[in-house]
């Protein structure tokens, strides 16, 4: 009882009612002792006015409150400064140009004619490097099914030459040639050469096709 009083009036107010009531009933109750006056009284509550007592426990934490709504978007920010440009690199050195086949290399390619009305049919093979072999240049025929020699270890499908040979491979059956085969060159076979097939019939179509390859 007496806590639920002091938390209703406070610490002061307590001690200036307790006071006031003593005075009050002085008759009897403070007949054997000093009588405190008036003023005393306003001193005594004055003495314990304003002191604070011992905290209390801490209560229960409160629910959470609700999310505030967002806000605006902010303006947009200034662009930034463009980056100088870089330093442009110097130039390479032109790389070599090759013009010659390298020692060791093959080159291949394909040959191919058809003619009519003529006594002699033509066709021209042209190297895509310069040729200039090691040794002796010398131009071999090999006929589709023949064995392959070693100057010439490949076929058709796959031609293949031995340094400083010239490998012409003949693919099928040749039509109206009379035999095979002739070659013509005007720079000792550097750029490439010319083959030269006799007809039998000039009034008859004449065709032949196949691979080469040249080694150096």
């Amino acid at each position: 009882m007496f806590s639920r009083i002091q938390e209703k009036l406070g610490t002061a107010g307590l001690v200036v009612a307790v006071v006031a009531l003593s005075v009050a009933l002085s008759g009897t109750a403070l007949a054997a002792k000093k009588f405190i006056t008036k003023q005393e009284a306003i001193r005594i509550a004055k003495r314990y006015a304003g002191k604070t007592g011992p905290a209390g426990p801490a209560g229960p934490a409160g629910p959470a409150g609700t999310a505030g709504a967002r806000g605006a978007a902010g303006a947009n920010g200034e662009p930034g400064v463009q980056g100088e440009p870089g330093e442009r690199g110097e130039t390479g050195a032109t790389g070599p140009v090759e013009t010659t086949l390298p020692v060791g290399q093959t080159m291949t390619g394909v040959w191919g004619f058809s003619a009519t009305g003529v006594s002699q049919a033509y066709d021209q093979v042209d190297f895509p490097l310069r040729f200039t072999p090691t040794v002796a240049t010398e131009v071999h025929f090999l006929g589709e099914g023949e064995t392959p020699t070693t100057e010439c270890p490949g076929s058709v499908s796959d031609p293949k030459a031995k340094a400083g040979h010239i490998c012409i491979y003949i693919a099928g059956t040749m039509e109206n040639v009379l035999y095979c085969c002739n070659y013509i060159s005007d720079d000792e076979l550097h750029s490439g050469l010319v083959l030269k097939f006799p007809l039998v019939d000039t009034t008859v179509e004449a065709s032949a096709h196949g691979t080469w390859a040249a080694a150096r």
